[in-house]
């Protein structure tokens, strides 16, 4: 089942307490300062979370406003490996 609540960052939170097991955001419409402080969170509760490049996430820097076009977050190294591999493949067709 998917489900977004409306807001990345709590999306993002929710995955880090392990109420959902991913969250993927492929629009291009977020900024680096929308999920800062819940990547943060993430990171410090164990999540992972990638760009859809494979760059980590977590090192998103705050010095300049900046779009970010694929995030990709997962409860585990695991589950965010799996979602990111999913994602890549399906941007590639």
């Amino acid at each position: 089942r998917l489900r977004s609540l409306g807001s990345a960052a709590l999306d993002i939170v929710y995955v880090a307490l392990g109420s959902a097991l991913g969250f993927v955001d492929t629009r291009a419409k977020l900024r680096n300062v929308d999920v800062a402080a819940a990547l943060s969170i993430a990171g410090s509760l164990g999540a992972r979370a990638y760009l859809c490049d494979g760059v980590d996430a977590l090192d998103l820097k705050l010095a300049r406003l900046n779009r970010v076009d694929c995030l990709v977050v997962g409860y585990d190294e695991a589950t965010a490996g799996t979602m990111l591999e999913a994602v890549r493949g399906s941007k590639s067709r």
